[in-house]
């Protein structure tokens, strides 16, 4: 029997009780009872066997040997859509913090004193937040910083702060940045590093599907980065896509029985070009360039903003240029419509006799190849 006292409590226990002056390196999850508060539950071995594309090595090195030399708490944010490897850059970042004599403490849910137990481990270690943006409420800000908001991310600032004793390294992993509390972006004082996760270059998924893929369906890389200039593709997607591809299945049968579709628009600067040199423009234009065939009719205007025609196109056409980094639509896929312009004016007329020669759209916010559709 072991007894163990607390203050002026007693617990009774059996032999099995261990008592450490510091967490073993281990991965941990925080729980929490009523009667008993917080408390650490030891969690599965964190074993990361799924090669690491890009420049996760590097940057994992980084954060430790920032951590290392740090003498106050290092906070890392991990921001980007869902399947493109935060989660997984995480729990190598936490396996490579074990394997030298880290612990490591997962929170996955909000438990009253929560921040109190967590200041109460007086040591190094590593506190991971997944999902903090849907764990912990972004909006329940306070009027000033230094007040404490209840259930929400602002209760946990004097934590990031790191008032206690304990150096920790605290990692939040976010789908958007739009989640977190305006106290802890562009805070480097809490969060020193802020790592961005973009979609797999054309590169890094012909490099994915190569180690994935039998040879005998290499065939069908080309078509999966063709593919990938219509809709963004995450490591998700390519994992299924390879999966389907090495059974033997085409990637045009793939594709359309498969748990993969764009459902968002992206704003688009559009051009018009004649084939005499004239051009007219849309700017910021909203679409979807993988659902439905034709676009709606859009207000197009000359440079000097001046609106001359009525324009739709044919989505379906859209093809991705790669020599000029624009996404493409042919002059037979074309329609302009004059009725709503004033024909008797001069430089509108000049452009009714003008023959279209082709539509440019190019993303109005990002540029990078990967995030074409």
């Amino acid at each position: 029997m072991k007894i163990i006292q607390w203050g002026e409590r007693y617990n009774l226990h059996d032999d099995s009780v261990k008592t450490f002056d510091m967490l073993p390196p281990k991965s941990y999850t925080l729980e929490f009872d009523p009667e008993q508060g917080c408390y650490l539950m030891e969690h599965a071995d964190i074993k990361v066997t799924e090669k690491a594309y890009g420049v996760q090595d590097k940057k994992i090195q980084k954060v430790m040997t920032a951590f290392e030399d740090f003498q106050r708490n290092l906070g890392v944010i991990l921001s980007g859509d869902k399947g493109i490897g935060k989660t997984m850059f995480a729990k190598r970042l936490c396996e490579k913090a074990i394997e030298q004599g880290i612990p490591v403490v997962i929170v996955e849910n909000q438990y009253p004193e929560m921040v109190r137990f967590i200041e109460r481990i007086e040591q190094k270690c590593l506190v991971l937040f997944d999902e903090f943006d849907k764990l912990f409420d972004a909006q329940n800000e306070c009027e000033y910083e230094d007040d404490v908001a209840e259930n929400g991310q602002t209760e946990l600032l004097s934590l990031f702060d790191g008032t206690s004793g304990g150096k920790k390294l605290f990692v939040v992993t976010c789908n958007t940045i739009d989640g977190l509390n305006s106290y802890l972006i562009n805070r480097p004082g809490r969060f020193h590093y802020h790592f961005r996760f973009d979609y797999p270059s054309e590169t890094e998924i012909e490099k994915y599907l190569s180690d994935k893929l039998e040879k005998e369906f290499y065939c069908e890389i080309p078509k999966v980065l063709k593919f990938s200039r219509r809709v963004k593709l995450n490591y998700d997607c390519l994992r299924a896509i390879a999966f389907e591809l090495n059974r033997g299945v085409a990637f045009e049968e793939a594709i359309s029985d498969l748990n993969i579709v764009n459902a968002e628009e992206y704003e688009y600067d559009v051009t018009l070009h004649f084939q005499n040199g004239a051009k007219l423009y849309k700017k910021r234009l909203s679409l979807d360039l993988y659902d439905g065939d034709e676009s709606d009719w859009e207000s197009f205007y000359d440079e000097s903003g001046k609106f001359v025609a009525n324009v739709k196109f044919n989505k379906s056409h859209a093809a991705y240029d790669e020599k000029n980094g624009t996404i493409v639509v042919p002059a037979k896929s074309i329609v302009i419509d004059y009725d709503d312009c004033d024909e008797d004016d001069k430089e509108i007329s000049r452009y009714m006799r003008l023959k279209p020669e082709r539509i440019t759209l190019l993303r109005s916010k990002e540029r990078n190849l990967h995030y074409f559709l």
